[in-house]
């Protein structure tokens, strides 16, 4: 193990007591939290363990997976350039894969893509900031991209995106509900599948309930070993900010790992949650992080791995202009 410094050390254990202090003395009120729970926030409920025949039932034209991909090569902020990948595939053979590419730098900004990232009237928000908000937008635009065709062109009966639709919805508003709307009008179910819950729902919705010290706790760590596998809470959409969105949402637990996953979908399709949560449940290795194989597996297809963009760089960009805009100094260091 590697030399640390004793100050280092001594804050590092202060630290891990201090967690210890904070999420032990929470462990026992968790039968008080799940009828809390239950009251206020949503129902909680089995979920419908479905064999391979239902599965193919309730997606009888298959399911499309849809996930992206960024790496950057450069300096800092605006010497560098971004290579964006998304991917939508069907779990039916026959149809193809559809890929969608973008190359983006802050050296030449598109200010085509609006959204509520994308707004710059805010001169106090750092140039930085607004680019990596810009960014962002353009890698949603390009999922969204990806999936409206594969609606068009393979009808999925369910479209899973990767992450909450609530980021999709905020960061390029008006392809969004192009997406949404021809979603609706095929009736393919479009879901978002939430592996890392950021949400604060529970919180908010019951503080003067919590004892003091798990008030300032959110979802993740409130949830964390509440629910057995195959438990999910529908959410009540009074509880929900994003439903101002018009999504629906839940939180369920699709494997043995004590943290839950959240799913999120059109209010138009609501009435579909529990179908989609057990679809998840079915696709989900027990043993893994809740989320389906078929969406991990397009995440492992899409990624574009850092070995791949130094080969792209060196093979399309000149070395000229590489080592003047795209060459960080400390690459030089001898030490």
């Amino acid at each position: 193990m590697f030399n640390i410094e004793d100050e280092l050390r001594e804050r590092l254990m202060q630290f891990n007591d201090t967690l210890k202090k904070r999420y032990k003395s929470s462990g026992g009120f968790n039968a008080k939290l799940l009828s809390l729970i239950n009251n206020y926030i949503g129902e909680i409920s089995d979920i419908k363990e479905l064999n391979p025949n239902q599965v193919a039932n309730l997606a009888p034209r298959g399911v499309v997976a849809v996930d992206g991909s960024i790496n950057t090569a450069g300096s800092s902020y605006p010497h560098y350039v971004a290579v964006m990948r998304s991917l939508a595939q069907s779990t039916i053979a026959a149809y193809e894969p559809i890929y969608k590419y973008e190359i983006y730098s802050p050296l030449f900004v598109d200010t085509g893509i609006e959204g509520t990232y994308e707004d710059g009237s805010n001169a106090a928000v750092p140039a930085a900031v607004r680019d990596e908000n810009r960014r962002s937008a353009h890698m949603a635009r390009l999922e969204i991209e990806a999936a409206i065709e594969a609606i068009k062109y393979m009808e999925p009966s369910v479209m899973m995106m990767d992450g909450s639709l609530a980021q999709f919805r905020i960061k390029c508003r008006d392809r969004w509900e192009d997406l949404c709307d021809m979603a609706i009008k095929t009736g393919t179910i479009l879901i978002g599948v939430v592996e890392e819950i950021k949400t604060a729902i529970i919180k908010q919705a019951i503080e003067e309930y919590l004892p003091e010290n798990m008030r300032d706790m959110y979802d993740r760590e409130l949830l964390f070993g509440l629910l057995r596998p195959g438990q999910m809470i529908s959410i009540n959409e009074d509880c929900l900010g994003q439903g101002k969105l018009g999504l629906a949402a839940c939180f369920a637990r699709t494997s043995m790992d004590p943290h839950p996953i959240a799913i999120d979908m059109p209010v138009e399709q609501a009435l579909y949650m529990k179908d989609m949560a057990a679809l998840v449940y079915a696709l989900s290795p027990r043993d893994g992080r809740g989320v389906p194989l078929w969406l991990d597996m397009i995440d492992n297809r899409v990624r574009i791995t850092t070995q791949m963009m130094e080969a792209l760089i060196d093979e399309y960009i000149d070395p000229d202009i590489r080592h003047r805009l795209l060459v960080a100094k400390r690459q030089n260091r001898d030490i």
